[in-house]
């Protein structure tokens, strides 16, 4: 049902962008990839915020003393933002492991 009500990318303005910060620590939550849909039982009913209200993921755990994830049914959706890229902090919340970098060769051929 959210996939019909919520679509899974978003094309925002940069003025839209610009409008995206963190009620609380001010940092923009979609350039630091923080952009997600919590569940109104959390945004609404236990953080009391409204539609236009925007936390990122750090603040939005201090508020309610836990950890986001999918195990405890937190998110509706898993947006994004084209153009910009989803936090290795949510990428966990939402269950999946950053994938390892690989290392540098080092030197040259012998």
């Amino acid at each position: 049902m959210t996939r019909d009500i919520f679509p899974s990318v978003y094309k925002f303005s940069r003025r839209v962008v610009a409008r995206h910060k963190c009620n609380d620590c001010g940092v923009n939550v979609i350039e630091t990839g923080d952009y997600c849909m919590l569940s109104p039982d959390i945004w609404k009913d236990l953080l009391g915020l409204g539609w236009t209200d925007n936390l990122c993921v750090a603040c939005i755990e201090k508020r309610l003393g836990r950890k986001l994830g999918v195990a405890h049914s937190d998110f509706v959706a898993f947006p994004s933002v084209e153009g910009y890229s989803i936090s290795d902090a949510l990428v966990e919340r939402y269950g999946f492991k950053k994938p390892k970098k690989k290392a540098k060769a080092k030197g040259g051929t012998a």
